[in-house]
């Protein structure tokens, strides 16, 4: 008669390790859309803008992709701003010369983002990434702890 095969202990440790990711990546994932958040909270007033120009980026390697970064021109309280994204987007949404919503905070008015970047959606697309990283690892760590964790 064979002796029963036991797993070795690496394997929970994998699955240990699995699971730390999981959760530093969703703690990452969190931390970037809070920060996110934060700065667009004081940007109360809205104003119109103009597209000047959209830059756009080819990125190559493994997820290759297009990123367009547009410009943006405002006038508030008499004064003219211009307004590049902090975050370039990987849909072509603008196009030079088309008037634009952006939202600035009263007391700097510097500060301000593009309507479209603070909406649910596009944030979300910056950061999806963090979160089904944590939610893959964390389902991964989890299920080999469980299956792993009668055995030693």
């Amino acid at each position: 008669m064979r002796p029963a095969i036991q797993p070795s202990k690496t394997d929970y440790k994998k699955s240990l390790v699995a699971l730390i990711i999981g959760i530093l990546a969703l703690i990452i994932g969190i931390g970037h859309w809070v920060i996110e958040k934060n700065y667009e909270s004081g940007c109360t007033e809205t104003v119109q803008g103009v597209v000047l120009s959209v830059d756009s980026n080819y990125v190559s390697g493994k997820n290759c992709h297009w990123e367009y970064t547009p410009h943006v021109y405002y006038n508030y309280s008499g004064n003219d701003y211009e307004y590049s994204v902090r975050n370039p987007f990987r849909s072509d949404y603008y196009t030079a010369g088309e008037n634009v919503v952006v939202k600035l905070d009263p007391e700097e008015p510097s500060k301000c983002y593009l309507a479209k970047e603070g909406e649910f959606f596009t944030l979300f697309r910056r950061t999806w990434q963090f979160f089904l990283l944590a939610v893959t690892m964390i389902i991964v760590g989890g299920f080999g702890m469980s299956v792993f964790k009668e055995r030693y």
